[in-house]
């Protein structure tokens, strides 16, 4: 994870499914995406200062009559108009985005070839779509992809893989095994190290799980450390924010309420509403505020 140096102000802003709660500045809300059909499950590539990068991005699908497309679009500093990524009959979803191996926006999401889930991607880069890779080919549904700048999980026959984005022909790694699902992986991510968030267990007795990748020195060794991080009776939806914290919802006293962290991860606060509140999400964003020498960050 990674530290902010420049002075400023964190605010988290968690958005549910029941309404907006903004613990701190209002916000005007107008229509980003207004294509026929329906528009759901969307991934952000946010900009990324410490790449020198102002560019935002969203990826998202849409199903309208028989088919299924992914779009792409860029969102900051400017708005530009969608790219078809993909389009199909065959059903397509779960798109997610990361910066590539060698550069441009990296896709990846599942589409049915041959009756099973399978994982296909491809980048964009400088106006332009590189050829369709096949990512997944096995006998089992693969789904649920998720990527960072050097790394893609997924789950397949309940199992958690991964894989490096730049050896996509290589064979994919078990982290975990039996009733996995849902994973999600910090975009920020470098090759000696990860952080994937998922759950596990049954349909109504899930746990969020955290696994983290670091590396030995002087070795080089690769250690991947698993740990579960929830503690109520079921628990889903995990999600990363910009700076490593994250989310998730957990079913308590009968009633779905929003755990979250602050400051990547090492406390873990939950709403305490007597009313339902699900699929979290965080976005985190700095204010830069003037110091103490006449400078501002």
């Amino acid at each position: 994870m990674y530290s902010m140096k420049s002075k400023c102000y964190l605010i988290l802003i968690i958005i549910l499914f029941l309404g907006v709660n903004l613990f701190s500045q209002e916000f005007e809300k107008s229509p980003l995406v207004e294509i026929a059909g329906k528009n759901i499950n969307y991934d952000l590539l946010p900009p990324e200062p410490y790449n020198f990068s102002d560019s935002g991005y969203i990826c998202w699908e849409n199903h309208l009559d028989s088919n299924s497309t992914i779009y792409l679009q860029k969102i900051l500093p400017d708005i530009s108009e969608p790219v078809t990524v993909f389009s199909s009959k065959n059903k397509s979803t779960k798109p997610t985005i990361a910066i590539g191996p060698e550069g441009g926006i990296f896709i990846v999401w599942q589409s049915i070839i041959n009756n099973t889930w399978q994982l296909l991607g491809r980048t964009y880069n400088n106006g332009k779509l590189s050829n369709i890779d096949q990512i997944t080919n096995s006998e089992f549904n693969n789904i649920s992809p998720s990527l960072s700048n050097v790394r893609i999980v997924w789950i397949a026959n309940g199992n958690l893989l991964t894989k490096p984005t730049d050896s996509l022909n290589e064979e994919s790694y078990i982290l975990d095994s039996i009733n996995c699902s849902n994973p999600t992986i910090y975009k920020l991510s470098s090759k000696n190290s990860a952080d994937i968030l998922y759950e596990k267990g049954d349909s109504l007795s899930k746990q969020i799980f955290n696994a983290t990748q670091s590396t030995m020195y002087p070795s080089y060794q690769v250690v991947w450390e698993i740990k579960k991080i929830s503690n109520y009776s079921n628990n889903l939806n995990p999600k990363f924010g910009i700076d490593g914290n994250f989310s998730f919802q957990a079913k308590s006293n009968g009633f779905w309420k929003i755990c979250y962290s602050f400051w990547s991860g090492s406390l873990i606060y939950s709403t305490s509403y007597n009313s339902n509140r699900e699929n979290p999400d965080i976005f985190t964003y700095p204010i830069p505020t003037k110091i103490s020498y006449n400078e501002t960050p």
